[in-house]
């Protein structure tokens, strides 16, 4: 069965949408913060592969989600990892960022 967008996977994926449009304008403009701004985009990026991921799943479209989900999937596993250390980076003023 093919499948169908639906109200809420449409809203889903408008979601994804704008934190792919925000990771990139994040990413576009000139920080001095260093590393914590490229914690946060790294952290939306995988925040909207995450909605993505959910609007596919609620339109039911599993031939996208037996293409892309084994590439979602293990990315999923850094949300933790990237919260902790875009905190720490926030928090601390000599965050170097030694990974």
């Amino acid at each position: 069965m093919a499948g169908s967008i639906n109200f809420v996977a449409a809203i889903m994926l408008l979601g994804a949408a704008q934190g792919f449009f925000l990771v990139v304008l994040i990413l576009a403009k000139k920080r001095e913060e260093g590393v914590s701004a490229y914690l946060l985009a790294t952290l939306l990026f995988v925040d909207s592969l995450l909605f993505l991921m959910a609007s596919l799943h609620q339109a039911r479209a599993t031939k996208a989600l037996i293409i892309i989900g084994p590439v979602i999937y293990p990315s999923l596993l850094t949300l933790g990892p990237l919260l902790y250390l875009y905190i720490k980076s926030s928090v601390e003023k000599n965050f170097k960022g030694k990974f």
